[in-house]
């Protein structure tokens, strides 16, 4: 099984059981990233590290109330007991009337009309920006700073 298959079988395993356990809707976000850091002194390989993690986090709605947890333990037993730390921590949450997702006939289904945006962020050109997109500012320009 390659890594990403094993990645989308544990977040679709945590999010059936979380609605098999009385959630309405449950939202899984999972990871895992590896490092490897060198360090060279005079050409000789000083210090190589290399280090791995992994984490998923889980958001459900039960009704109108939310939690959200997540776990680096991705045991079976670390994802069930997020699992119910989520659904508890959602009885335990305040009541939101506006935690429900959105209703999928107000979802867009073509393309995102250009009046609900602006295009000028996208035809900005270096010579109009108030200083050198090439070189680093000697100081924010008056505009970013805080008065």
């Amino acid at each position: 099984m390659t890594e990403q298959r094993d990645l989308e079988t544990i977040a679709t395993q945590v999010m059936q059981e979380a609605l098999k356990k009385g959630a309405d809707v449950a939202e899984v976000s999972l990871g895992r990233s590896w490092d490897l850091s060198v360090k060279v002194r005079l050409g000789n390989v000083e210090l190589l590290e290399e280090a791995g993690s992994s984490g998923l986090a889980l958001r459900v709605i039960r009704g109108d109330r939310v939690s959200a947890t997540s776990t680096t333990d991705l045991t079976e037993a670390g994802l069930l007991r997020c699992v119910e730390d989520a659904l508890m921590l959602a009885e335990l949450s305040e009541a939101d009337p506006f935690a429900a997702p959105a209703d999928p006939s107000e979802f867009s289904h073509g393309p995102i009309p250009s009046s609900t945006y602006s295009t000028r962020a996208f035809h900005q050109s270096p010579d109009s920006m108030p200083f050198n997109v090439h070189e680093k500012p000697k100081r924010l320009p008056s505009a970013w700073t805080h008065a």
